[in-house]
């Protein structure tokens, strides 16, 4: 089955100081979107920055705005990879991790990473580090690829076959 989707923008509604989210009219439009039970698909943008003019601000930040904010069941990050995996999946021998456990002070066992150079935002482990702070606020994070029945299983509040959560 289909999941009704709707595209938000950040930018021009977002602005940060000192690389520091001031604010986000995009979560407002979340609710909304929410509101109508659609689901609200957001994502980083270049955005105003009081300091220095401008700066990333990363869809990572805005999903823990959003599950501070809203309280949600679940939280789902969609990334080009599946889930998270024992070594970079590129490499060969790379497992896909189904399941992470996060103590409460966030402590968990987590494997080796890199990032893409041309990933600004910091790459799977700035979303891990995000995950785990969602997770220490009782909502459990599914990592899943877009453009999958797992994807599609995770945003309808199902739980996907491939996929890695964190709880």
């Amino acid at each position: 089955s289909k999941v009704a989707a709707v595209g938000l923008s950040p930018f021009p509604t977002a602005s940060m100081k000192a690389k520091s989210l001031q604010e986000c009219g995009a979560l407002a439009h979340a609710c909304e979107v929410l509101e109508r039970g659609m689901v609200p698909v957001l994502h980083g943008d270049a955005v105003f920055d009081d300091v220095q003019g401008s700066a990333i601000l990363s869809g990572d930040v805005i999903l823990q705005e959003l599950c501070e904010t809203l309280s949600p069941v679940s939280a789902v990050f969609l990334t080009d990879v599946p889930g998270v995996f024992t070594k970079p999946p590129s490499e060969p021998g790379a497992q896909l991790i189904p399941e992470i456990l996060v103590g409460k002070d966030g402590s968990c066992t987590l494997p080796e990473m890199s990032t893409a150079e041309h990933d600004v935002t910091g790459g799977i482990e700035e979303k891990l580090k995000t995950a785990i702070a969602v997770v220490k606020l009782g909502i459990p994070v599914i990592i899943v690829q877009v453009g999958t029945e797992h994807a599609a299983a995770a945003l309808r509040g199902d739980t996907p076959k491939v996929m890695t959560i964190l709880r």
